[in-house]
């Protein structure tokens, strides 16, 4: 009876499972969306079952190595077991210190019967990668934060704001750091996300809005970031779908990113007036009253949000020469 329970919370928490029509393996319990592994973890279960059958046929038929009631040996198959979201081990770590160790132990038994300059010996390479640049062959990272003050000494920023503008551009993924407040749902998270958008669009008087995202792929430029901050759990992201209460742990899995990105540029083109222009995946969207120039699919070398800001920003200055002969475009 208790297990019932447990299964009739879990659909009113997670919403009806077989309503979904994905491919994906969902856990029931957590509303989880199990990776690959787990899927041919499942898919093998059957064979690995005939091939335990197999072998114990063998050995009993011969009578001499098993007997009929001896406990068959139990086959640990994690399915929905919990999956881990740990950063993966620096495996190259003592493999770059052993060499150092080699290197420094080479040059000090050199050192013995030669006399040598150490600021001439470092004036060369030694290692395979330049230590300044990289670690153990990847690009050194650094926080964005910290280069703000220097950024800021180089330009002039103003804080006015014209109440003329016909456009405004919104970086989609920055926006979207707003962490839910009293949205249950992603439809409702959807509805407070474009809600903030449209208040500020109508503080500056714009009547057009863009809505850019960023893209995540398997060999955009945020791999090796993300693999060095770990992936979250991958999650069910639709309008009918309770929203995780780990919201930080859910923006970590670039794939949860992707699907909460494409179901706020679908939400914003529905119930408003203004102008939206956004894009679902790699895929430009627009509200019919939107005159853009903006449509099919664009490169997928343009993952970041950054770049495409500036093509809306140029289509929006374009179509409004095109309307009117004129446009103040603000940013």
């Amino acid at each position: 009876m208790s297990k019932s329970k447990a299964l009739a919370d879990s659909f009113k928490q997670f919403g009806n499972p077989f309503k979904e029509h994905s491919g994906n393996l969902v856990s029931l319990e957590s509303n989880v969306i199990l990776g690959e592994d787990r899927v041919l973890s499942l898919r093998k279960v059957e064979q690995t079952g005939l091939e335990c059958y197999q072998a114990f046929l063998k050995c009993f038929v011969r009578g001499t190595e098993i007997n009929f009631f001896d406990p068959l040996k139990k086959n640990r198959t994690k399915i929905f077991a919990k999956q881990s979201v740990k950063p993966p081990k620096q495996v190259h770590t003592v493999a770059s210190l052993k060499n150092d160790v080699s290197l420094f132990s080479k040059l000090f038994i050199a050192c013995q019967h030669r006399n040598i300059d150490l600021e001439n010996f470092f004036e060369y390479e030694n290692q395979t990668y330049p230590p300044c640049l990289s670690v153990n062959g990847e690009m050194r990272s650094c926080t964005k934060s910290e280069l703000a003050s220097s950024l800021k000494s180089l330009v002039e920023v103003s804080n006015e704001v014209h109440s003329t503008n016909d456009v405004a551009v919104y970086d989609g993924s920055a926006v979207n750091i707003l962490v839910p407040r009293k949205s249950r749902i992603f439809s409702e998270y959807c509805d407070e996300f474009f809600k903030e958008v449209k208040r500020d669009a109508e503080i500056k008087g714009a009547s057009r809005v863009d809505l850019v995202f960023d893209l995540y792929n398997e060999s955009g430029p945020k791999k090796i970031v993300q693999e060095k901050r770990g992936t979250g759990l991958r999650r069910m992201v639709s309008p009918s779908h309770a929203l995780p209460k780990n919201w930080p742990d859910f923006l970590r899995n670039p794939l949860n990113k992707n699907d909460l990105f494409r179901l706020l540029g679908l939400a914003s083109l529905k119930g408003t007036a203004l102008a939206v222009v956004s894009h679902d995946g790699e895929t430009f969207i627009s509200t019919e009253n939107a005159s853009t120039n903006l449509h099919g699919r664009f490169s997928t070398s343009l993952t970041e949000a950054d770049g495409r800001l500036i093509l809306h920003l140029h289509d929006a200055v374009k179509a409004w020469i095109q309307k009117r002969g004129h446009t103040n475009g603000g940013y």
